[in-house]
């Protein structure tokens, strides 16, 4: 097998151990990089702050105490993760942003940008209020305009399928059916 392909086996046993240690209630202790031998640590990470961040876990249960300003739970996660951290040997300036006081509020700021980005989605696909996600989450408001982007952008295709099922002739309320088709296009394309 290449390199390449190794590395990208070696994350994902690396990324499915951590959900299974992180899935149970046990610690386990395990060796640190310091008791290694400079030949048995790798010559890289292997796994990236963005890679521990994404994982379906952390974000939930980030999310869940951004939501609920549980100090408690992100001092938990917080652990959890400079725990993981040490075992994928993660760069340190890397592990930095998880230490601390500070890396509380780093942690609860990804855990609201994971409530903004599921609130954003839900009114965008429901056609909900998005200008109230925007008033919830006024510190992503440098991402309020590429989001209005995607509104407009919705919009426009909305328009111009009603437009063109009344061209068609099609009996009903042909605004609703233009609505109707994006979202089943759009779940479709979240499948695929």
């Amino acid at each position: 097998m290449t390199k390449a392909v190794n590395r990208i086996l070696r994350r994902t046993i690396v990324l499915c151990a951590f959900f299974v240690v992180f899935a149970c209630s046990q610690q386990v202790e395990e060796s640190s990089p310091e008791t290694l031998n400079p030949s048995e640590t790798p010559a890289q990470p292997l796994l990236t702050l963005s890679e521990l961040l994404s994982a379906t876990d952390v974000k939930d249960g980030l999310a869940s105490a951004a939501e609920t300003n549980d100090q408690m739970l992100l001092k938990q996660w917080q652990d959890r993760l400079l725990q993981a951290a040490d075992e994928v040997y993660l760069l340190e300036s890397e592990k930095k942003l998880l230490e601390g006081e500070q890396g509380i509020i780093f942690l609860s700021f990804q855990g609201m940008k994971v409530n903004y980005q599921r609130d954003f989605e839900q009114a965008f696909f429901n056609f909900g209020d998005v200008e109230q996600v925007y008033l919830d989450y006024p510190a992503f408001e440098s991402l309020h305009g590429k989001s209005q982007d995607l509104v407009e952008q919705r919009d426009n295709l909305i328009s111009n399928a009603t437009e063109k099922l009344k061209q068609n002739g099609f009996q009903g309320d042909a605004e609703a059916e233009a609505k109707r088709q994006w979202q089943q296009l759009m779940q479709q394309a979240q499948q695929n």
